[in-house]
C-alpha cells in the first residue's frame, strides 16, 4: 500500500517517506492514481446522525462500502479518496453549502497520512485514517459519497427549517 500511494509523491519518494516518519502525513499528488473529495466535518456529522466517533467511523465504511477516508487533526474536514476518473459531480456543489465540499483533483495536492495510520501518535500528530485503505486502488465510488453529501445535507436543510428528518 506504502508503495502505491508513494507514486504520488509530490517531490520524491525519499522526501514523502520522510515526511511520513517526521510528522505522519505526506504530500501526495491528486489525479493519477486518486482524487479525494473534502467533506467538511458538519456535512459528515449530519449525514451520520452522530458527532460519536466511533459511529461516524461505522456509518462511513458502510455508506462507502469500505472505501478509504482520513479526517484532519482537528476534525473539521474528511477525506475520502476517489478513482481518479472520477467527474466532478454535481453533487459536491451547492450554493448554500459552498464551503463544505470540494472535489481535488488533477493538480491538487494532498497531505495523506501513512497507511495504517490508526494510532494515538500519528493522530495526534495530524490527519489520521478513520476507514483505512484496505489494498493498493481500493478507493471510494464517487456515486456513493455523492450521495454521502446529498445525505447530509438534506439533514443540514431540515435543521435551518426546524424539521429534521
Amino acid at each position: 500500500m506504502t508503495a502505491w500511494l508513494l507514486i504520488c509523491a509530490a517531490h520524491s519518494v525519499e522526501r514523502a517517506r520522510g515526511e511520513w516518519d517526521d510528522t505522519g502525513i505526506a504530500l501526495l499528488r491528486c489525479g493519477a492514481l486518486f482524487s479525494a473529495v473534502r467533506i467538511s466535518a458538519g456535512l459528515v456529522h449530519a449525514a451520520a446522525a452522530s458527532e460519536d466517533r466511533e459511529q461516524i467511523a461505522g456509518f462511513l465504511g458502510r455508506a462507502l462500502h469500505g472505501g478509504p477516508v482520513f479526517v484532519h487533526r482537528d476534525g473539521s474536514r474528511y477525506y475520502a479518496l476517489v478513482p481518479p476518473g472520477a467527474t466532478d459531480l454535481h453533487a459536491w456543489h451547492g450554493r448554500r453549502h459552498a464551503n463544505d465540499v470540494e472535489f481535488l483533483g488533477l493538480g491538487s495536492y494532498l497531505g495523506v497520512p501513512r497507511p495504517r495510520s490508526d494510532d494515538e501518535d500519528d493522530e495526534a500528530r495530524g490527519a489520521h485514517w478513520v476507514v483505512p485503505m484496505d489494498e493498493p486502488g481500493a478507493l471510494c465510488q464517487a456515486d456513493a459519497v455523492a450521495q454521502l453529501v446529498e445525505r447530509g445535507r438534506f439533514r443540514l436543510a431540515g435543521e435551518d427549517t426546524g424539521r429534521g428528518d
